[in-house]
């Protein structure tokens, strides 16, 4: 996969998760108990998924 279609993934997750928990009329998003719940599980595969392309990318690198 190749970064334009990483960027594109993770722009659709967050859409439709991180997104709607956001005011449309506020100038920040409010981190409540309910938000991180509901992402913890998302942030997590997201963190575990860019080790995954650093890795492949660094070893593309120095191969």
């Amino acid at each position: 996969m190749d970064p334009a279609e990483w960027a594109e993934a993770n722009f659709q997750i967050v859409r439709h998760d991180a997104y709607r928990f956001q005011d449309p009329q506020a100038r920040a998003v409010e981190i409540t108990e309910e938000y991180y719940a509901h992402n913890a599980p998302i942030i997590l595969d997201q963190l575990a998924a860019a080790g995954v392309r650093l890795a492949y990318l660094l070893n593309s690198a120095f191969a």
